[in-house]
């Protein structure tokens, strides 16, 4: 085989479909959104001048000089509410696929500072998540199934993409499990094959759906062996697959859907926060060209080529919603011209003030009726769509409908900022994205393998510093090298000036009992759980939380922090004691 025909050959092989791009922006920027709400329920105390780390200490006590962060700039409540709408709006715009390159920057560089203000509550899904959203700022993330693309005129018809980002993006997920498998050297990972009932014996991660694996040995033990395997063997096969040719994206298909079922197991049976969620997105990028090839033309029935869309002319609003709205619901085939191009459908437009779409079978519907319509004919709500017939549905629906037909000039002025463009144009970077892969290579190399000679030459190009700076810090050593079967709580018992004692964690009288739901279902949020977690071992940490308390609590004499541990019997550990007064 010549060198530019094997050229050509691996570069099918490391190509990534704009498809799967734009399913993985899809995926991640709803778990980032959802993760942002649930930030937000302990916002105050992460995050704020009012919780356990104002600036001052988190930059005189916890920080390192190499992280970014912007938000200790400010720590006052509502300068923080307002940088998490502000997040929030951008994970809407990525989603959306809109000014996708600059909202996926934008997200990564808050996902970066949000994650350097307070690393005590991050885990491994705001890792993963945020050397993607680095990655994905090389990628065409918004070429489809985004507003980009939907008022994009003349898009590039290839959907295939190859740059060289993306043998990071391959290597970087392969690199997630194999390092984590390497880490897991335990027997009970690898000879017994007891770590997932292990697993499901910790209260602080198991679901309730989890407690059941407890009852079938032999189910944990398949399991166990099944997920080591699946760690060390898979990211092998994964890296082969762009060797393969045409099968390796039969290969590549299988793995993926393989890591997507193994996440979505890590959800049904384990509480672990996004880190599921962002996983199953990122994979959803992988998905290959074959995937799409057989998908796609199943969505093209007779119903959907057969149905029109007639909208005002005149209306630049109305336009760009259909194609917004035909792109989203996955009915493009779906014919649009302007009212005005057929008398009799523009005579209809006019006497109701209303667009016209007409069936495979030649039914006319307009207003709201035109909506229940057109969704029944996608194949996301298609089934769903039904409901909007329910007479109280209708009704607010025709009501909506009209109120915004008679708004028309309100609601072009806030489309306004969503333009139309002529064609699509691939990003040139000049050998930007080169660089960026030679120094992502050698840094993750090095973070992971720790190699003496990566560690110099790590060392010596200063990449520690730089790469921190970034958000490249990775560890994926959850449950190694064993699972530790150990269920522990914490006790925050203040003593008061009137001499009354109280658990400041869950506001009540002092128990030392173990609390009667599932550790996992008894935190405000995963952050929270991971802070705690820190907390067991971090004697600085301790001492903070205690001054902390004192400091809130004003006529509290004592703080005193117990550990308590149910494995392998009741231990109550005095972890630290503080006299406030």
């Amino acid at each position: 085989m010549k060198l530019s025909t094997f050229t050509t050959y691996v570069k099918e092989g490391f190509s990534l479909d704009k498809h799967s791009l734009a399913l993985a922006r899809i995926v991640i920027g709803l778990t980032i959104l959802s993760d942002v709400f649930n930030r937000a329920k302990t916002l105050v105390l992460d995050y704020t001048s009012d919780g356990i780390f104002p600036k001052d200490i988190w930059i005189s006590q916890f920080s390192n000089p190499s992280n970014f962060t912007f938000h200790y700039w400010v720590d006052e409540i509502w300068w923080v509410q307002f940088l998490f709408i502000l997040q929030g709006l951008i994970a809407v715009a990525f989603t959306l696929g809109y000014k996708t390159r600059w909202t996926t920057f934008a997200l990564w560089l808050f996902y970066l500072s949000l994650n350097n203000r307070n690393w005590y509550i991050n885990d491994s899904g705001d890792d993963s998540v945020r050397i993607f959203l680095m990655l994905f700022f090389f990628l065409p993330m918004g070429a489809r199934y985004g507003i980009d693309a939907f008022l994009t005129r003349k898009r590039i018809a290839e959907n295939s993409v190859y740059s060289w980002v993306n043998f990071i993006a391959f290597m970087q997920i392969g690199i997630i499990y194999f390092v984590s498998s390497l880490l897991k050297s335990h027997p009970s990972w690898n000879a017994s094959f007891s770590a997932i009932a292990d697993a499901m014996e910790l209260d602080l991660f198991v679901s309730p759906l989890g407690l059941l694996l407890k009852d079938f040995p032999s189910v944990t033990k398949f399991l166990t062996f099944s997920v080591y395997g699946l760690e060390l063997l898979g990211p092998i096969l994964f890296w082969l697959t762009p060797f393969l040719g045409y099968r390796g994206q039969w290969l590549r298909l299988l793995l993926v859907f393989v890591f997507i079922s193994f996440h979505l197991g890590l959800v049904l049976f384990m509480h672990l926060g996004p880190f599921p969620f962002f996983m199953m997105g990122i994979w959803c990028a992988f998905l290959p060209s074959v995937f799409w090839e057989t998908i796609l033309p199943r969505l093209k029935t007779p119903n959907r080529l057969a149905f029109q869309i007639f909208y005002d002319e005149e209306c630049g609003f109305c336009k760009k919603t259909v194609c917004i709205l035909k792109g989203f619901f996955l009915i493009p085939e779906a014919k649009m011209a302007p009212a005005q191009s057929q008398p009799e459908i523009n005579e209809l437009m006019l006497k109701h003030n209303s667009w016209v779409v007409i069936t495979a079978d030649n039914q006319k519907k307009i207003k709201f009726e035109a909506i229940v319509t057109f969704f029944g004919q996608s194949p996301l709500i298609g089934d769903f769509s039904k409901l909007l017939n329910i007479p109280i549905f209708f009704k607010v629906g025709t009501k909506i409908y009209e109120w915004v037909a008679s708004h028309r000039q309100l609601m072009g002025k806030l489309t306004k900022p969503f333009q139309w463009k002529e064609e699509e144009k691939e990003t040139q970077w000049h050998h930007l994205d080169k660089v960026f892969v030679i120094f992502f290579a050698l840094a993750i190399l090095q973070l992971n393998l720790k190699g003496k000679i990566l560690r110099k030459t790590y060392r010596y190009l200063k990449l520690y510093k730089y790469s921190r700076t970034i958000g490249l810090y990775q560890n994926w050593g959850m449950f190694s090298p064993y699972v530790q079967v150990k269920n522990s709580w914490f006790v925050f018992r203040g003593i008061f000036s009137d001499r009354a004692e109280f658990d400041l964690l869950s506001m009540g009288p002092v128990n030392y009992d173990k609390p009667e739901t599932l550790l996992s279902l008894n935190y405000a949020n995963k952050h929270q759980r991971k802070f705690l977690n820190n907390l067991e071992n971090d004697g600085l940490l301790q001492e903070r939380v205690s001054s902390f308390y004192c400091e809130k609590y004003r006529d509290m004499k004592t703080f005193k922090m117990y550990l308590i541990s149910d494995k392998p019997k009741k231990l109550i550990e005095h972890r630290y004691n503080k006299v406030c007064r």
